[in-house]
Parts: structure tokens; C-alpha cells; sequence
């Protein structure tokens, strides 16, 4: 079963979400801007899906999001400007595309598993409550532009990976904790 692009877009009175475990795939903008005035809190996404799509929940008022360890993929502006405060990351996790975290304001602290290989622009761009982040990839080799720039309150980074070579334009910029 797959949710379609823009089926529950700007639902904005939308309170709770409950997918069946069927749900294999979602269109771009399926929730985008929904549950701001209804409260929409937290998404458990079924097992089995593989990729959370561009601009899924870009916008919507979700503090919390469970993820299958199924999910190998979050695409671009996935959960941009959402108030999710904490995130435990899919062990299978290989790619963080552009913006996926973008301005999630709320969020405290990044665990990003050790199958990553991508992690794109501006991916956690203005995340003014992340403190700690700990990449565990050894397989990762570049942190692309901007990834965590204005992260006003990061203070600790730890970086395993022997395989990193290039650190993006403005990776860490504004991150005055440093």
C-alpha cells in the first residue's frame, strides 16, 4: 500500500496519524504542513518501508517519529522545520538528504548510525538545541555543505570514521560552541 503525494497536505486540525502496518511507500508531500492547530505529536511509520520521501512531514507540528530499521533512506526536507526533540536513527540508515532535519529547533542530540554514507546539505541547518552529535559510519567520506551550520548550541562532535576526506562549504558555520 503507498499514501499518495499531497493526500493529507495542510491537514492543518490532523491529530493523530495511525498507518497500517501494509503501508510500504509514501509520495513526496503526503503530510506536508499538517496537524499544526490539531496537535499532531507522533508518527510510528510501519515496518517494511524503505524510504521516507521528500518533504513527507516538512512543516508539521510532530515531536516524535519512530522509524523501522528498515528505513535506508530520508529524503530531502523529510522532517524540515518539525518539533521533534529527540530521534533514535534505523541502524540500516545510509543517506540523509538535503534539508531532512532543516530548522528542527527542538532537536537535542544526533546519533547518526554506522551505515551512513550521505549526509547532505543543510541536513540539520538551524538546529539551535543540538548539543551533542555522534557519528558512528566508519564508511562515511564527506559531511556536505552547510549539514550543520547554525547549530548555535553544538558542543560536542565525535567522528569515527577513518574514510572522511571532505568536510562541505560552511559545514559547521555558526556553531559558536565549538
Amino acid at each position: 500500500t503507498r499514501v499518495g503525494e499531497f493526500s493529507f497536505v495542510d491537514m492543518h486540525n490532523l491529530k493523530e496519524i495511525q498507518l497500517s502496518s501494509t503501508v510500504k511507500s509514501f509520495g513526496k508531500w503526503a503530510f506536508e504542513g499538517s496537524g499544526i492547530k490539531g496537535g499532531l505529536r507522533k508518527v510510528v511509520i510501519p515496518k517494511g518501508v524503505k524510504t521516507i520521501s521528500d518533504s513527507l512531514f516538512d512543516g508539521c507540528s510532530l515531536t516524535g517519529v519512530d522509524l523501522p530499521n528498515s528505513v535506508k533512506t530520508i529524503g530531502e526536507s523529510a522532517f524540515s522545520g518539525c518539533d521533534i526533540k529527540e530521534i533514535t536513527l534505523p541502524t540500516k540508515l545510509e543517506k540523509i538528504k538535503a534539508c531532512a532535519f532543516m530548522n528542527c529547533a527542538s532537536l537535542t542530540e544526533v546519533i547518526l548510525p554506522k551505515k551512513i554514507t550521505l549526509i547532505g546539505s543543510c541536513s540539520f541547518f538551524g538546529c539551535k538545541k543540538l548539543t551533542s552529535l555522534d557519528i558512528e559510519s566508519t564508511k562515511l567520506e564527506k559531511i556536505n555543505s552547510e549539514a550543520f551550520s547554525e547549530c548555535t548550541k553544538l558542543e560536542t562532535i565525535t567522528i569515527r570514521s577513518k574514510k572522511l576526506t571532505t568536510l562541505g562549504k560552511n559545514c559547521f558555520d555558526g556553531c559558536g560552541k565549538l
